[in-house]
């Protein structure tokens, strides 16, 4: 640890840790509880083996051989399945501790904006007023530059918003900032399917593929263009008006129900108490008599654990099941169309 201040830190843990007894610190013929507590207190002794600027204060310490960690004589049956590279990103994150208290933050991933969750808004308000300023530039008559250089921009505009949004909303681990982010995603989907079914929009782009655009372009400029008309004709442009507004909407139904879906695949699982054998039941987390199931606990150590909170979380949901029928039942009409 580079710093004084951790260090400090570091050593008051360690102190505390070196003066548990000894039959709590290396016993492995007592309880279950004492067993992991002697399991862990050793390995995180064997790890930090290694550590160069605190091996001379270690080597002073009342165990110091990192053979004698007891880890494999616990008698647990490791399983594991993955890759290394799926395992490592289904491992839990070690705890990460900000000491720079003094500094203020720059926000999600640089942006100003992001220092709070409020932030989507505001980020979704600038993505629709540039949509607007390059939506009008496409329908344009006067426009100066290449119709697929508009298109690019007004993408992006609202790619960069609705994807980095989308991912806030399955990764960050604060609630205000999922929701923030949730409402971000939906709002600035809902404002594509409107683009999509923009006739005057639909129009400029269909002349300038059949009669050329008022700037030079190249092979890729008139391919580009192309697919951006075939996504326009996927979302029933071409249609008449009834039809037209028919996909609009179960466009932007699918968008919501798929969004609410999605959200419920990471909500905990909850079932009584009863359910659970009554040795793994404080694995779980407990509210009253009901078995709070937040995952399937891969890295667990026992296999029972793993086992009900693989059967919990997996287990059929009512609620989710008719989400899928609605929105399979959506898709199919909207494919007739």
């Amino acid at each position: 640890l580079p710093r004084f201040t951790e260090q400090v830190i570091f050593l008051n843990i360690m102190s505390v840790l070196l003066s548990l007894p000894q039959s709590v610190k290396a016993s492995v013929s007592i309880q279950n509880n004492s067993k992991l507590l002697s399991c862990q207190l050793n390995s995180l002794i064997c790890c930090l083996h290694n550590s160069t600027w605190f091996s001379k204060w270690y080597d002073k310490a009342s165990f110091k051989d990192s053979n004698n960690c007891q880890c494999s004589t616990l008698g647990r049956r490791q399983v594991n399945t993955l890759s290394p590279l799926t395992a490592a990103f289904n491992t839990k994150p070690n705890k990460f501790y900000n000491l720079s208290i003094m500094k203020d933050s720059v926000g999600l991933f640089g942006l100003h904006e992001l220092r709070h969750s409020n932030g989507f808004f505001t980020l979704k308000e600038k993505a629709g007023i540039e949509a607007d300023v390059l939506v009008a530039e496409g329908c344009s008559p006067d426009r100066k530059r290449k119709m697929v250089v508009v298109f690019d921009e007004l993408s992006n505009c609202l790619c960069r918003v609705a994807d980095l949004a989308e991912f806030v909303r399955l990764a960050h681990p604060d609630g205000q900032y999922q929701h923030a982010a949730q409402d971000a995603a939906f709002n600035v989907g809902a404002l594509v399917e409107k683009l999509n079914v923009n006739l005057p929009l639909y129009e400029a782009l269909r002349k300038t593929v059949l009669e050329g655009d008022v700037c030079a372009t190249t092979a890729v400029d008139d391919h580009v263009a192309k697919l951006f008309l075939f996504d326009f004709e996927q979302s029933g442009i071409h249609l008449d008006a009834s039809r037209r507004d028919r996909v609009a909407k179960l466009n932007e139904a699918i968008l919501s129900l798929s969004q609410h879906f999605m959200n419920n695949c990471q909500q905990p699982r909850k079932v009584s108490r009863a359910t659970l054998p009554p040795v793994i039941r404080h694995q779980f987390g407990l509210v009253g008599d009901t078995v709070v199931v937040s995952g399937q606990l891969p890295d667990s150590s026992c296999e029972y654990t793993r086992e009900a909170a693989y059967r919990v979380y997996q287990m059929p949901d009512p609620h989710q099941e008719d989400l899928l029928s609605r929105l399979l039942s959506y898709r199919q009409e909207m494919a007739i169309l």
